[in-house]
């Protein structure tokens, strides 16, 4: 509680302090970017990793494929109802999963915490968060580590040849064999190009029994990008060959006529497996029929209430079973909030529409994309400044997947009486109503009770002792399964000493209220009138924005009085009592006054110590078991409650400094005032000043010289020193050759040495094709330097140095100061055809480059260059080619970097990526697709060189780049670069987008008219990234129309593009779209709008932003694409986008009209309104009655 308080507090104060941020990012940009966060933060005091053991008790399903969705489906609720007790523990701080370790959460605490953390239903394991233990898990399959939960979960049987199941909305493959044999599985579109692959390893679960998962995609992809219907699924093993169509399957349930509804193959039989979401034990299990409109409907003739969900499954080609996931929906709102979240068809854009009872309307904007379990919350805005409020009355509607559904806020009130320790109110009568209260401690006191047939009822919470400023609700469930809560709390003070904010809880929600400061002459210092609580969480506090705190001036101070008033009587009062409290971070002890005999609560960051006073009111706390040896550093906080529960606290911050040797920067204590009294003074090795730099809330001051070793930095707190750092002289150095690492520190000390060793993965190779690889295995080591201050780190049996991989020394003071020292393993980063080449060096001396050709002779004369925190870029006279040689002089060693021959091509006419590299080497091609000038995704292939030193590999036809890169032995990166010229246009816009030869080349691009003139042109350069562009035509008209010639010219070449017929309109009265394109060529017509989907029963199948159809024009060139099923928005508006095998793109947008017109082309000036093109014909368009 105290912890959230704080965080709160220095949000609050950060938020307030807005203009300063700003002037704080400049300042940050003017020194070089934004500083990194310190290394000792990286390996952070006080976390750990709690993994989540897998249920004991699930529901089970015959077909394995559906028992191993449900088993994951427990475990992951299992993590969710883990996260939500953890929360409410004292001492437990941030919370969060574990990126690419599944059912694992990373949390902050004290070590004593750990013993009540690992008693906790549902924990595992808990291990200390280091990079090691997260890449020990990582590394394991997550269900060969719950073999014995898979022996339980999957029914025996006979042993089988090969079987399989596809799980559409999990995007999963699962199947059973009696053989360990890889397991080889493919996606192919209709037209036979192949999507996704991958080879899997069965896993033992009995005697000739296997089984084998695989997940295509984890994240939220759309369905149909991955497992498209009418595609084809091969799964293969040991000669046994299986392949089946993928079929239009889809499932939903709604509580409004308790059916299960969805459309599937003409005829096909369809089981459905029911489930209750907060009762394991249930399961249900009916057959349907598809009739002959595709669609099938199933009563099952039980009462569905939100949270019911389960599988619709078919049996496709040679017995392959395919399932879709449904849930009956539900939203889950507070009174007062502005979020609402729920469950809706799973994997879905959901969109969300509120209306108040008096017809004012919300729209829902932000993360609002449901999870495979039907998961999704949505933040709720009134207008462009400000958050709804959910009342009484407020109709909301969710649609989303093809469903939608509905609900009224009901009439729900709460109140507490601090008198008699009870909470009432009003529901809707003779229901059940669930109460909670929150304590302090981190416990839930939970209870239920029933409303009377007026509606009213009462709650004594006597029994669990309410606190002041503890919280609680009270949560009525609708008869269809809506969560309706409406939060209480006891009412309470919390003051901050020696500032001027306050808050608090009062009884009712929205009351208005007077707030009375007193000093402690009895002279009212400040008043507060009427301002009303809000009632999400009955806090009495402005919400303006975020600043959401009672300001009052002056600030609180020892002896003062804070009262409350409420309807004209006191309801709470506070005396600020004498508190103080200082801090020795030498030996990590907080320490200060305090009444007499008190208990008081001191925290150092996560660290929580209960303490009580003396008779003469002294108070120490001490923190060195929690933080040993390391960089004492954080906010610090002394609470002191009175007999009513009120608390005071005054904070402090630990003096300390983390210092970067080649930085021109230095890490402080964050500072939670608006004015921070804080000051980095940089003086040389004699106590000369250099430089003054004022340390700013963030905990940063930033210097125009880089810091070296010598150097003296003092730490000043409102103009006084209070902590001197002298930097040490600290070395580092790798040895490849004999894998050690090297170096000089302190004589006599402890160093910390983290090691970043790269290793190229998918990820690497993407980032590193376009800036500097950031992707790292980590290790940990520490190593005492000897009487003279050296040392030496073997690492042999360890890790092998790799060129790429980084080092950091850290020295920890014992005056609390930390200072480190990055060092590398030099890597040199080639572009073929680039006129530079960047690196990543040893130290921060300066290096020379050279750059030799064929002959031996210098190329491009040496450079000298001086890295930026071990990171350089040296340019050349001439670009960098195939049989030259680039030469690195560091100051230990000469690298010499021979380029070979590497060249690639697209070839647009036969579909292939080709070239030439050095023989039987091994190459990673990263394969990219650009749209309207921005990079839409990326896959990385590998390619096989022949032993003549060709290659070759399959070009997707929406492929525009292809980076292909080569490591030689050393471990060196060479790249070259091939791109695929094309062009991308929007009929009656000015701007062409498209991508060019080469990166980084000027463009011109020039409009002609079909008789030849000049309608435009402009100029431009393209990405030194990616080779896109847009270019803005100048001219007399210079707008794209049908018929015109597009000229793309560069140094590297020219390319032409004719723009071919493409017309298209909305018709709301037939829900069609209409238009003209190529002949027997395809286009996708793509409707913006998507809050317009008609009635929870609509047949569209999955929607996404946008929703779209992909139709074939005739051998005329018509086409229609019917939206019939879900209906066009009146006054909507969509796009109709056409392509070819080069990849050019031609785009006409229309709206949806209902009524006669005839409009011309028209265009509206960008950017100032949205380009709206209806056509480029002058054809009458229908009439619509």
């Amino acid at each position: 509680m105290r912890k959230r308080e704080l965080s709160r507090r220095f949000l609050i104060t950060c938020m307030g302090a807005l203009v300063l941020t700003f002037g704080l990012l400049i300042l940050c940009a003017w020194a070089g970017g934004p500083p990194e966060k310190p290394i000792d933060q990286d390996i952070a005091k006080g976390k750990w990793l709690v993994f989540v053991s897998p249920p004991q008790e699930f529901p089970i399903n015959p077909e394995p494929a559906l028992a191993i969705s449900l088993f994951e489906r427990s475990w992951k609720e299992r993590q969710r109802a883990l996260e939500r007790q953890l929360r409410q523990l004292r001492g437990v701080g941030e919370i969060s999963e574990v990126k690419g370790v599944p059912y694992a959460l990373s949390i902050r605490t004290e070590p004593q915490s750990l013993a009540l953390i690992s008693g906790l239903p549902g924990v595992e394991e808990v291990v200390p968060d280091t990079k090691a233990a997260r890449q020990r898990l990582k590394g394991l399959p997550l269900l060969q580590k719950q073999r014995s939960a898979l022996s339980r979960i999957i029914p025996l049987q006979a042993p089988l040849t090969l079987t399989v199941a596809v799980h559409l909305t999990e995007m999963k493959v699962v199947g059973e064999t009696s053989l360990p044999t890889p397991v080889l599985i493919t996606i192919a579109s209709s037209t036979g190009y192949i999507s996704k692959f991958s080879t899997v390893i069965p896993i033992p679960i009995g005697s000739n029994r296997y089984i084998y998962v695989f997940n295509f995609c984890s994240g939220w992809i759309p369905r149909e990008t991955i497992l498209p219907p009418g595609g084809v699924i091969t799964v293969s093993q040991a000669g046994k060959v299986i392949t089946a169509t993928i079929p239009s399957l889809s499932a939903f349930a709604t509580a409004e006529d308790d059916s299960i509804y969805g459309t599937g193959p003409l005829s096909a039989t369809v089981d459905v497996y029911l489930y209750k979401e907060d009762e394991a034990s249930f399961f249900a299990s009916y057959t349907t029929t598809v009739t002959a409109s595709g669609a099938y409907t199933l009563m099952p003739g039980i009462d569905l209430v939100g949270g019911h969900y389960g599988y619709a499954g078919v049996t496709g080609e040679n017995g392959v079973r395919f399932y879709e996931s449904f849930v009956v929906p539900y939203v889950s709102l507070w009174y007062g909030g502005d979020v609402l979240s729920g469950k809706a068809v799973p994997y879905s854009y959901i969109n969300v529409r509120v209306k108040d009872k008096q017809g004012q309307i919300g729209s829902g904007w932000g993360d609002a994309y449901s999870d495979p379990y039907g998961a999704f919350a949505c933040y709720i805005s009134q207008n462009y400044y400000g958050g709804w409020s959910f009342a009484e009355g407020d109709l909301i509607t969710v649609s989303g997947g093809g469903q939608e559904f509905s609900t009224v806020v009901p009439l729900l009130t709460s109140e507490f009486h601090r008198d008699e320790a009870k909470v009432d109110g009003y529901a809707p009568p003779s229901s059940p109503l669930e109460i909670s209260l929150l304590k302090l401690d981190g416990s839930t006191a939970a209870f239920t009770t029933t409303s009377s047939a007026d509606g009213y009822y009462a709650l004594s919470l006597a029994p669990v002792s309410p606190q002041a400023t503890e919280m609680g609700f009270v949560r009525y469930r609708t008869p269809e399964g809506h969560r309706i809560h409406r939060a209480f709390a006891v009412p309470g003070i919390i003051a901050e000493l020696n500032d001027f904010y306050l808050r608090g809880y009062l009884s009712q929600a929205a009351a208005p209220f007077t707030l009375t400061l007193t000093g402690a002459s009895g002279r009212v210092k400040s008043m507060f009138f009427d301002t009303s609580s809000y009632q999400a969480d009955f806090a009495f506090y402005q919400r303006y924005y975020y600043y959401e705190n009672v300001k009052i001036y002056p600030i609180i101070k020892e002896g003062d009085r804070v009262s409350i008033e409420v309807s004209g009587e006191e309801e709470i009062s506070l005396t600020v009592p004498h508190l103080t409290i200082n801090v020795d971070s030498s030996v990590k002890i907080a320490y200060g006054e305090a009444p007499p005999s008190s208990h008081l609560e001191v925290w150092w960051g996560d660290y929580v110590r209960e303490v009580t006073a003396t008779a003469t009111g002294i108070y120490t706390a001490d923190f060195s078991s929690e933080i040993g040896e390391e960089l004492a550093y954080g906010s610090m906080s002394t609470w002191y409650f009175d007999e009513q529960g009120n608390s005071v606290y005054i904070e402090a911050f630990a003096p300390y400094l983390s210092i970067a040797i080649g930085r021109k920067y230095v890490y402080t204590p964050y500072c939670s005032k608006f004015s921070c009294p804080m000051a980095v003074l940089l003086l040389d090795e004699n106590g000369q000043l250099k430089e003054r730099a004022q340390a700013h809330c963030c905990g940063v001051a930033n210097f125009s010289n880089p810091i070296q070793a010598g150097d003296i930095l003092v730490l000043e707190i409102e103009g006084q020193r209070v902590l001197t750092a002298t930097v040490p002289f600290i070395s580092a150095r790798f040895d490849e050759e004999n894998d050690l690492i090297y170096g000089q520190g302190p004589p006599s000390s402890t160093l910390s040495i983290y090691v970043y060793v790269y290793e190229p993965t998918y990820e690497s190779v993407y980032k590193a094709s376009q800036e500097w690889p950031y992707y790292y295995y980590t290790y940990i080591y520490t190593v005492e330097t000897s009487a003279g201050g050296f040392y030496t780190l073997p690492l042999s049996g360890t890790l092998d140095i790799i060129p790429g991989s980084r080092g950091y020394v850290i020295y920890t003071s014992p005056h609390n100061y930390m200072v480190g020292y990055p060092f590398g393993a030099p890597m040199v980063y080639v572009n073929i055809g680039e006129e530079g080449v960047a690196m990543l060096l040893e130290s921060f001396a300066p290096v020379s480059v050279t750059l030799l050709g064929p002959d031996g002779t210098e190329k491009s004369p040496p450079r000298s260059v001086t890295p930026s925190y071990l990171e350089a870029y040296a340019s050349f006279d001439k670009p960098v080619e195939p049989g030259d040689t680039i030469v690195l002089t560091t100051a230990s060693k000469v690298i010499s970097v021979p380029i070979p021959l590497l060249t690639v091509s697209l070839d647009g006419d036969e579909n292939l990526i080709k070239g030439m590299a050095p023989p039987e080497a091994s190459l990673d091609v990263l394969l990219c697709r650009l749209q309207m000038g921005q990079e839409w995704r990326c896959f990385l292939r590998s390619a096989t060189v022949s032993s003549s030193g060709g290659y070759s590999l399959t070009l997707p036809s929406d492929v525009t780049r292809a980076d292909v890169m080569y490591w030689p032995p050393r471990g060196d990166q060479i790249k070259v670069t091939g791109i695929k010229p094309h062009l991308e246009v929007k009929l009656g816009a000015r701007t062409i987008y498209g991508s060019s030869f080469r990166l980084g080349e000027p463009v011109t691009v020039t409009l002609y008219a079909s008789d030849g003139s000049v309608k435009g042109q402009g100029t431009g350069e393209s990405s030194a990234y990616h080779s896109s562009f847009n270019v803005y035509l100048d001219g007399i008209t210079p707008t794209v129309g049908i018929s015109d010639v597009i000229e793309l010219r560069t140094p590297s070449g020219v390319y032409t593009f004719v723009i071919l017929h493409l017309t298209a309109y909305g018709d709301a009265v037939e829900d069609v779209v209409h238009g003209q394109a190529p002949p027997l060529t395809l286009v996708r017509v793509e409707v913006s709008e998507k809050s317009w989907l008609r009635g929870p029963h609509a047949q569209g199948g999955y929607y996404y932003s946008p929703p779209y159809r992909i139709v074939q024009a005739d051998a005329n060139g018509f086409y229609a694409a019917d939206w019939s099923d879900v209906g066009l928005p009146m006054d909507g508006e969509g796009e109709v986008k056409w392509s070819n095998k080069r990849g050019d793109l031609v785009e006409v947008g229309f709206t949806v009209k209902g009524a006669d017109f005839y409009l011309p082309l028209v265009l509206k000036q960008w950017p100032y309104e949205r380009e709206m093109v209806i056509s480029s014909t002058a054809a009458s368009l229908p009439s619509k009655k």
